[in-house]
Formats: structure tokens, sequence, C-alpha cells
């Protein structure tokens, strides 16, 4: 963890997979929770809100099409990827230790450049935040230490780290993960509950 804290990098982190269409919202949230489509009553009655709009679901449960949440008289393009973008978001509140993979550098002119081989990060000692305000800007999570963040992770399905947000992080010499979930999809029946497998 100590390269993280005493070098500012940016490490974007890929998943490759193919994602499914906008329509498949599975999870929305009741009473604040993330709630699957399996675990509530079918219609109005589910009482869950799209995770993205906030606007009323209604859940889908017939006998032709898969199951899934719809918006009650609106339409919300992102709905999908604010689901998979609260589920990335929330998981970190559980997960305590994830991989990074290998990284390599090689914008310098040496022979070498920078390397890093795979790395386990263990955030057992430190404490989460999701939505985390620090000054201009706010991190879909951060990881603290003794209440200073250490280490801000995006989680990045349409809107990247603008030039803004970069500029910040840098000032402020935060070191900063941005995962990359636009090209995966959720097609598991429930939350998992090892989200770092995921």
């Amino acid at each position: 963890f100590i390269f993280l804290t005493t070098e500012f990098r940016i490490f974007r982190v890929k998943f490759n997979a193919m994602r499914l269409e906008e329509t498949d919202v599975v999870f929305a949230l009741k009473d604040g929770v993330l709630t699957h489509i399996s675990s509530v009553e079918s219609g109005l009655e589910c009482g869950c809100v799209c995770a993205g709009c906030g606007t009323k679901m209604v859940a889908k449960k017939g006998q032709i099409k898969a199951h899934h949440f719809a918006h009650l008289n609106a339409e919300c393009e992102h709905a999908y990827e604010s689901m998979v973008h609260y589920i990335c978001k929330m998981s970190f509140l559980e997960i305590r230790k994830f991989k990074l993979p290998r990284y390599i550098d090689n914008r310098h002119k040496d022979n070498y450049g920078f390397y890093l081989d795979e790395l386990l990060l263990n955030l057992e000692n430190f404490d989460i935040e999701v939505e985390y305000k620090y000054n201009e800007i706010i991190a879909d999570v951060a990881v603290l230490r003794n209440g200073d963040p250490v280490l801000f992770i995006e989680i990045a399905n349409t809107h990247f780290i603008d030039e803004f947000k970069l500029k910040k992080l840098k000032q402020y010499k935060i070191s900063c993960i941005e995962i990359d979930v636009s090209r995966f999809h959720v097609e598991f029946e429930y939350l998992p509950s090892n989200m770092a497998n995921w």
C-alpha cells in the first residue's frame, strides 16, 4: 500500500465481458437497500425505486420475459448503468481485500519503465466511505486512515475521470483506482456476497 501513498498514480482496471441490454434491470432500491427482483412482490407492491433516478419501479414478473424492473410512467436512460454503479460502490463497504492487476508504465524512455506485479490491497485496518466529498470533488469510494483519505476508488461506467477531477487528484496527491465496468454485465440471480471475485 505504501507505493499508493508515496507517489501519485491512477490505475485503470478494465473488465472484459459482454453487456446486457439496458432493460435488464434486476436490482432496485427497497427502503434504501439494493434488492433483487426475486425478493419482491410483483407490480407496484414491490415498493422499489430506481437506483439512478429515484423513480418508482414496477416489478415485472410474467411468464414470457425474464423478470425485471421497469420505471413507472417515466424513462431513465441510465437505469442499468446506475444499478451496476451502485452495486459496485456499495460492495466496497464489505470488501476488505482485493487484487490489482499487473501494471506496466512504459512512458519513460529508459529500458525499465515503471512496473508493478499483481498486488493485493488489504483494507482491513482502514475506514471506507461511499460518495465521499473532499473539497471540490466527490469520490465514489474513499479509503480513509485516521479520517484522512489515502485512496479513492472510482467506478467508471459511462463517466470516467475528467480533466478537472484528474487535476484535483494530482493537486491533493491522493492516489486513485478507476475500475471500468462499462463492458460488464450483471447475470447473477442474487447479489454476490463476495463482490471482490465479481
